[in-house]
């Protein structure tokens, strides 16, 4: 798992890097959309024994407001994080709206620490398969719905279009034992469309 993981970090890294500077010739100043891809990690206690502790995330947003320099202040955004083994399934969609607190754009420099704050709709789901002949016995559940949460985030901007993010999301437990609050770590880029 750990190697899989790793793997596809690097490749999310090169691809998000390769194409975004590929593409940032063509942007104009104020970029509309962004995209990342990482890994989720969820804080329950049940979705890390059944499932994993690291889940593929990944994310679409749009700058809803920018500040003087078009960098991002308002975005609303849409992501998914998932893990699946062969008893167990489990994923969160989550619809959000994070505003971004930054330091003054300098002129030479587009690099820079920004911190944002958000709160979030997010569609839950966990599924178990029954396994009666383990011991203890594993008992089936199905469990989903929809919890409000909140996140903060710290980011770091490494070029104009390139990113690193890590978000930390608070929600309600869908389920005893099934909290899917947690920590996501990104790169994205926000010049590719």
């Amino acid at each position: 798992m750990r190697r899989s993981l790793c793997l596809f970090l690097l490749l999310a890294a090169l691809v998000v890097g390769v194409v975004s500077q590929g593409c940032a010739q063509f942007s104009d100043e104020n970029q509309k959309w962004s995209v990342f891809g990482g890994v989720y990690m969820p804080s329950g206690s049940e979705l890390t024994d059944m499932g994993s502790s690291a889940w593929m995330s990944f994310g679409l947003g749009m700058n809803m407001k920018t500040d003087a320099s078009g960098r991002p202040k308002g975005v609303i955004g849409l992501d998914y994080a998932g893990s699946k083994k062969s008893h167990f399934s489990a994923s969160k969609i989550s619809l959000s709206y994070t505003h971004y607190f930054r330091q003054p754009a300098k002129a030479d420099n587009a690099r820079g620490m920004y911190f944002g704050v958000g709160l979030s709709a997010n569609a839950l789901k966990e599924k178990i398969d029954a396994r009666p002949f383990l011991f203890p016995p594993v008992l089936a559940e199905d469990n989903s719905g929809i919890k409000v949460g909140v996140h903060a985030l710290v980011g770091y901007d490494i070029s104009q279009s390139l990113y690193l993010e890590a978000k930390y999301a608070m929600m309600t437990e869908l389920a005893p034992d099934a909290n899917f609050s947690g920590l996501t770590l990104s790169i994205g880029s926000r010049s590719l469309f």
